[in-house]
């Protein structure tokens, strides 16, 4: 069976708009560093010498259906949402301890650290780990003496990069139980690892 969609009611351009170009070819993040920009698209024409098409056939395309539930009817949120829930919990109580946060999910080379706060005397680096229940582990158990290491480095890359001297540093866990119907639950584990 052939399926014939109408034409288009305004003419379809034949080459793209051209793109302007930045205008630096450099910007500079304090959290990500240096980054390039694209360069700018070409706005050359075709030279075939061919005639140009003025209505180029109507595209038709379809998707193979997706297996995933619609985001209604999921019982939780997907595994980023809910983590940044838990993150979003645990950067809330730490301030009701009186900590300040300097810093959220900060990236480098070796990993991410979630939150860095100070209590005046040191810094805290913590790792928030959220779970909707306990059926692949509790938070704690997703802490490997890999990710331990890495989140170390990654720590004293943060201090290099922002000139912090020596300081006392208490890296702590702060694990978050939030279930799909119910409050959610925070336990906070000083100087963990």
């Amino acid at each position: 069976m052939t399926t014939t969609l109408p034409a288009p009611a305004t003419p379809v351009p034949t080459t793209p708009p051209p793109i302007s170009a930045r205008t630096s070819p450099t910007t500079t993040s304090a959290v990500h560093g240096p980054t390039r920009s694209r360069p700018a698209a070409s706005t050359a024409t075709p030279t075939s010498g061919a005639p140009e098409n003025p209505d180029p056939p109507p595209r038709h395309t379809t998707s193979a259906p997706s297996t995933q539930p619609p985001p209604s009817s999921r019982s939780s949120p997907p595994g980023h949402v809910l983590g940044r829930r838990g993150e979003d919990l645990a950067a809330q109580y730490l301030e009701t301890l009186g900590l300040v946060l300097l810093c959220r999910n900060w990236r480098c080379r070796h990993g991410e650290l979630d939150i860095i706060a100070t209590d005046g005397y040191g810094l805290v680096v913590a790792e928030v780990k959220t779970r909707s229940s306990d059926d692949f582990g509790t938070p704690a158990d997703a802490m490997t003496p890999a990710k331990i290491r890495r989140i170390r480095a990654a720590t004293h890359a943060w201090l290099r990069n922002f000139g912090v001297p020596w300081c006392e540093i208490s890296y702590d866990l702060i694990s978050v139980w939030w279930p799909a119907t119910g409050t959610p639950r925070l336990q906070h584990r000083r100087g963990a690892f």
